[in-house]
């Protein structure tokens, strides 16, 4: 079976896809392309080893690893995407809201990436089988993401403010201009000012 993937890797397939795996030696995590959908990948001694995904994935990917072979990514299922963490022999649903990413993992098995929300995506580190929102700087709109987590649980991300650009602010300050100017110009016609 064909596979191209992210990283190097020699040409031996192991049909290892499934729950049964385990993975302390691995050192190098991505996807492969399986007819024509991305899989999550580890490449271990010589062997590619197909991850595999959450039950009824389409595709899958990891991306990080950490020493005792725990591998994190995520999993597409229907439409949605499930942070996904492959651990012990086991494929795990790391919770949260639906579309996350898991991005990264320390040696502790503290888990980061992002969670995407209704407005935006949020930084998410995954403990004690809960998700926790990091949140981002403040300010409205903010978007954020954890890239991943040292031995001493320090995280590196991302943070994002939304500004208007310069154009919403003159478009806001042309309308605060003309409402000021109906409001004189309606105080000296005698009429009633604008309620403000």
């Amino acid at each position: 079976m064909p596979s191209s993937g992210v990283a190097a890797a020699s040409s031996t397939w192991e049909a290892c896809r499934g729950p049964h795996i385990a993975l302390p030696t691995v050192s190098t995590v991505g996807f492969s392309v399986v007819d024509g959908e991305p899989v999550a990948t580890a490449w271990s001694a010589g062997s590619v080893i197909d991850l595999g995904g959450l039950p009824g994935f389409t595709f899958s990917e990891a991306f990080g690893i950490n020493d005792a072979g725990q591998v994190v990514g995520f999993s597409q299922v229907g439409v949605a995407q499930y942070a996904t963490e492959w651990s012990g022999g086991t494929i795990i649903n790391l919770g949260g809201d639906v579309d996350s990413e898991a991005l990264g993992i320390n040696n502790a098995g503290q888990v980061v990436g992002y969670s995407a929300a209704r407005l935006g995506t949020y930084a998410t580190e995954w403990r004690g089988g809960s998700a926790i929102n990091l949140g981002g700087l403040p300010g409205d709109h903010v978007e954020s993401g954890a890239y991943g987590i040292n031995d001493t649980g320090q995280i590196v991300g991302y943070s994002i403010i939304v500004i208007p650009e310069p154009s919403t602010w003159a478009m806001m300050l042309l309308g605060f201009a003309g409402l000021t100017f109906a409001g004189h110009r309606r105080a000296r016609a005698g009429g009633p000012a604008l309620a403000g």
